[in-house]
């Protein structure tokens, strides 16, 4: 009965180690410079990011999301999708038919002729040259020449349609009133398919050609495994709206919306669980890049995870003070540790500089929940030498020193 009573409680613990694992997975808040709503945000490496939204806004970074600069789209319509397509070229489709491209990552965008001044909420491109947005009243539009000419496409409905992606010659358009429409020739031809619900749906994500997601209003979660001929609701856990859907393999997968609600599957979407959220901002978009993962949304918010940020938070607990500790070891080689300690949640910057005052590294630049982190520091590009690190949160600054011995 003891041995029974004490493998029963070990696999208790086991459990509950997993189950805390499995909803712990850390979201961090960046800094992105803006207080404008974030409509679409994709990236082409975990380094170099767009995010487009409110008023011609366009957000950029090449360093992760550490840093997020200004880039000049020439309008102040609203930008409501973008699609990189390769490390030079971008397309974005906004509001009354906006169309604008780059050829250059951002540094100047061109406007296009869509055909139309309706709504364009979602932009997908297969290749360089072949793409569709997607809009309000049915709006389809098509260009095989990256983008010097649209044409328009007969979607068959004048629902809004609010996301459109493709695999192939096989594409899916969603929006309101459960609107699932389909297409096997480049939307030649589209035809409507049963989803089943009447709520609006928002996002879709396609996993293979069988098996496509679509997530919507409350909480609503459709899949399909046969192409589109039978769409099943998923329960998702939650009420809120979905706004975006991406998986980074066939089982994982990540939805955001309302209220900054994030929630995960590991077994293909067959069950959902909430995961703990550093914001209560409407998230509207959400990509992942090899494991790095980012969401925008409302008021400039822009959060991210991944396995090799290097934050770590040791403890939700409040601390007494505010305090950078020594990093350890030291001297270090090839690796060191900073732990700092944060009373209340603040916007915090962690930043290395040489001993000339010269900015080498900045290692975070966000929001942090109170509590305490470790950040693990491995600098492959610095040489040896004595360096300094600045802790800065809110008004209050540390300053600590470390020797690089390599």
């Amino acid at each position: 009965m003891k041995k029974i009573i004490k493998y029963t409680s070990v696999l208790t613990v086991i459990l509950l180690f997993t189950v805390q694992y499995l909803y712990s997975q850390s979201w961090f808040r960046l800094e992105s410079n803006t207080g404008s709503h974030l409509f679409g945000i994709d990236f082409i490496n975990e380094n170099m990011g767009i995010s487009t939204g409110q008023n011609g806004e366009i957000r950029a970074t090449t360093n992760g999301g550490l840093m997020w600069f200004s880039l000049q789209s020439g309008t102040d319509r609203d930008l409501n999708s973008i699609d990189i397509i390769d490390s030079y070229t971008a397309f974005v489709a906004g509001q009354n038919g906006t169309i604008l491209k780059t050829v250059n990552l951002g540094m100047m965008w061109t406007s296009q002729s869509s055909g139309t001044d309706r709504d364009l909420n979602s932009v997908f491109f297969s290749s360089g040259q072949i793409g569709w947005a997607a809009g309000n009243e049915g709006t389809i539009i098509y260009t095989a020449n990256g983008g010097n000419i649209w044409i328009p496409q007969v979607s068959g409905t004048m629902r809004d349609l609010n996301t459109i992606s493709f695999t192939g010659s096989a594409g899916w358009a969603a929006g309101d009133n459960g609107t699932i429409i389909y297409t096997n020739n480049n939307g030649g031809t589209w035809s409507a398919q049963v989803s089943g619900t009447d709520r609006d749906l928002l996002g879709l994500r396609i996993v293979t050609y069988n098996n496509v997601f679509a997530v919507g209003t409350w909480g609503t979660i459709k899949r399909t495994t046969n192409a589109g001929i039978n769409w099943v609701d998923l329960n998702s856990g939650t009420g809120e709206d979905l706004h975006s859907i991406f998986f980074t393999s066939a089982y994982t997968g990540y939805a955001v919306g309302h209220s900054g609600i994030i929630i995960k599957t590991t077994n293909g979407g067959n069950t959902w669980y909430t995961l703990q959220t550093p914001t209560d901002r409407e998230l509207r978009s959400l990509v992942f890049v090899n494991n790095t993962g980012y969401a925008a949304g409302k008021n400039g918010e822009i959060i991210k995870t991944g396995e090799n940020l290097g934050i770590t938070q040791i403890s939700s607990e409040a601390p007494r003070d505010f305090m950078l500790e020594q990093n350890y070891p030291n001297p270090f080689n090839p690796s060191t540790n900073i732990e700092f300690s944060l009373p209340v949640s603040s916007k915090v910057n962690l930043s290395v500089y040489d001993i000339t005052g010269k900015e080498t590294a900045v290692l975070f630049n966000g929001f942090l929940e109170r509590g305490s982190y470790n950040y693990h520091f491995e600098p492959d590009n610095l040489s040896s030498g004595l360096y300094i690190y600045i802790l800065r949160a809110g008004d209050a600054v540390q300053t600590k020193r470390m020797l690089l011995v390599k």
